[in-house]
């Protein structure tokens, strides 16, 4: 925000007026938070400005730069002639630095767009998020109430130097600043052109405007949230019906009051299967994981999405222990499936199944005694991992779906 806001052309006038009426806006925003919390929804994660950045590391920065390093690989490739070593290097820095991240996650751009609009915020007036709309520092501005001292501007002939560069506007000169908006930054000390003016002081300077929510707004929000979210709950099982959710995942209430909506599951999934919803099932369920087997299946000997959740929305497992959870079942559509409706033979979804014993099996018989066997699912022994789905030779459409366990 501060590399974006380098490049407004002037503080804008009046922000004293512009802060006084706006200030109010974060608490509003924070208490929406709750009222939702009250109504058994987890919001949080829309305006966390730390899950925002670090949705926007997993789901833009890299991938991005990912894809961009293996442009440049192939670029060195073709004008140096030195495949295997640079093809080493390349592989070794994957493992190492980027860790399983994939070329492209689906919904993105909406994502990168949340991020943009914060950043672009700042060409409004100075850390415009951080002032009027991020619920952590209202929260943060509510706790520094209690804070007793005040820095406070006496006697400056630099009328408004320091209070134009404060990058939170608490700055008024001769009256002191705004103590629950003040963040400590140092900045009007480092840059003040008459040293030592700011001073502590017990009794002077401003408390700042107080916050105020109308008995009518107050009402009115309270009776939406919770209207609004007696009618998602009673969807709710409808709506998550279609959703494969990662090996671990809570059940579905309580695993979207869990995930923030981070993205590092998604950004380690070493298949690309993980995938982030939109609006298809609900406002809810917005960002959060699914696993899509046509873009990629959930590897048999991989538990990375458990052990980077930082929430516990997915639990950590061990790789034995992964093995047996089971987030899906496969089914064979036989109008599809070339045995079936073709008579020809294909055995690749059998082939491919990692589960011993093989979670897809073959009958004896034969269709018109021709030796082609017919694919059925043990559904005792399938996990829903995908890869049948993922390696199925038949297209548009494939001929083995996986549907998602219903809890």
């Amino acid at each position: 925000m501060d590399i974006v806001g380098s490049f407004r052309i002037k503080h804008r006038k009046g922000t004293p007026f512009f802060h006084k009426k706006l200030i109010f806006l974060k608490f509003f925003v924070l208490l929406v938070i709750l009222f939702f919390s009250f109504a058994g929804a987890q919001i949080a994660w829309v305006f966390d400005p730390i899950v925002i950045f670090a949705r926007f590391i997993s789901f833009n920065l890299l991938p991005f730069i990912f894809l961009m390093a293996q442009n440049f690989l192939v670029f060195l490739v073709r004008i140096t002639g030195f495949y295997s070593p640079l093809l080493d290097l390349y592989h070794n820095f994957k493992a190492s630095v980027f860790s399983g991240s994939t070329y492209f996650l689906s919904h993105a751009l909406s994502i990168f767009f949340v991020f943009l609009l914060v950043c672009l915020s700042v060409l409004i007036t100075k850390r415009f998020w951080c002032r009027y709309l991020c619920p952590l520092g209202a929260l943060f501005s509510l706790v520094l109430t209690m804070r007793q001292k005040r820095d406070v501007v006496r006697g400056c002939q630099y009328r408004d130097s320091c209070a134009n560069k404060c990058r939170m506007g608490t700055l008024r000169c001769g009256l002191g600043n705004i103590d629950r908006e003040c963040i400590l930054c140092g900045d009007c000390i480092y840059d003040c052109l008459n040293k030592n003016i700011i001073k502590k002081n017990e009794n002077l300077g401003s408390k700042g405007p107080s916050l105020k929510i109308s008995r009518r707004n107050f009402i009115f929000m309270a009776f939406s949230t919770i209207s609004a979210f007696r009618f998602i709950a009673a969807k709710e099982a409808n709506e998550s019906s279609n959703i494969i959710r990662p090996p671990g995942a809570l059940r579905e209430d309580y695993f979207n009051a869990q995930c923030v909506r981070c993205g590092n599951c998604m950004k380690v999934c070493v298949t690309g299967g993980l995938q982030p919803l939109l609006f298809e099932n609900g406002v809810e369920n917005l960002w959060t994981p699914r696993l899509i087997p046509e873009i990629g299946y959930c590897e048999y000997t991989c538990a990375l999405c458990g052990q980077v959740c930082p929430t516990g929305a997915i639990k950590k497992m061990k790789i034995d222990e992964k093995k047996k959870v089971k987030i899906g079942l496969a089914k064979i559509n036989q109008q599809l499936c070339l045995p079936y409706a073709k008579n020809k033979q294909c055995i690749v979804c059998q082939e491919h199944c990692p589960v011993p014993g093989k979670a897809i099996k073959l009958m004896g018989k034969t269709v018109y005694d021709s030796g082609v066997h017919k694919p059925f699912v043990d559904i005792d022994l399938c996990i829903g991992c995908g890869i049948c789905e993922n390696k199925c030779p038949v297209s548009p459409v494939k001929a083995i779906k996986i549907f998602p366990k219903i809890v």
